[in-house]
């Protein structure tokens, strides 16, 4: 199971996985589009998850819902599955998800012509369905997804989680890859990194690490670090 805010590298583990595990590139989806039950009632997702682990999965299961939703049944999940949780610097983050929110032509979030507004907007339209609650900005959302799943975390919760940084998976593809086939017991594969145009959302970025810069102002910067820079230095970014 592959968890992560959304446009912070999901796709390309995914596709890694595939190509190097030999799994189905057709990810689950835990959407409306690919599973439309009640995400609110903890017990139909953990009907759902009880149905799925005694199946033999050749599918990886993907979800972009904060932590809030799976806290009655997280034990139960752990149990049963491998999760892997995916994490990218919030500065590309923004930047790759203003633009797929502008590319879509539904209400996917807050439309802005600037970045700078996108970064004070409060989350709005289809993407609410992966939140519990209303948070003040979209760097808020994104703060909150990383604390639950990651920063305040318990440590027993914390050892079973495989956690995956982007930036170390772009780089360090075939290092990051053998470390995952040890953490989840994988012993006989071949590593393949996927094509970047390839099983992606919409648009097609070039996944590249500091993209940001040629969006985001020194003063934006300093203000993304004003609201979530003790949450970035936690995880390793400056």
């Amino acid at each position: 199971m592959v968890v992560s805010h959304e446009r912070s590298g999901t796709h390309f583990l995914i596709n890694s996985i595939s190509c190097s595990f030999n799994y189905s590139r057709k990810s689950l989806d835990l959407d409306h589009t690919d599973v439309n039950i009640n995400y609110y009632a903890s017990e139909n997702i953990r009907s759902i998850f009880k149905k799925l682990s005694k199946v033999h999965l050749a599918n990886v299961i993907k979800s972009h819902h904060s932590l809030d939703f799976f806290n009655e049944i997280l034990e139960e999940i752990l149990n049963e599955f491998n999760l892997l949780y995916i994490y990218r610097d919030p500065r590309d983050v923004m930047v790759s998800l203003w633009k797929q929110i502008r590319y879509w032509n539904w209400h996917e979030g807050p439309k802005t012509e600037t970045i700078k507004e996108f970064l004070k907007s409060a989350p709005s339209g289809r993407m609410m369905r992966y939140q519990q609650h209303q948070l003040p900005s979209l760097l808020h959302r994104w703060e909150h997804h990383i604390r639950g799943w990651m920063v305040d975390a318990d440590e027993s919760f914390r050892q079973k989680v495989i956690y995956v940084k982007y930036e170390e998976l772009n780089s360090n593809f075939n290092s990051t890859i053998k470390a995952i086939a040890k953490q989840v017991g994988i012993y006989s594969f071949s590593i393949v990194r996927p094509k970047p145009s390839e099983n992606v959302v919409p648009p097609v970025s070039k996944g590249e690490s500091g993209g940001y810069s040629e969006y985001i102002t020194s003063e934006d910067d300093q203000y993304i670090k004003s609201m979530i820079g003790r949450t970035m230095n936690e995880i390793g970014y400056q």
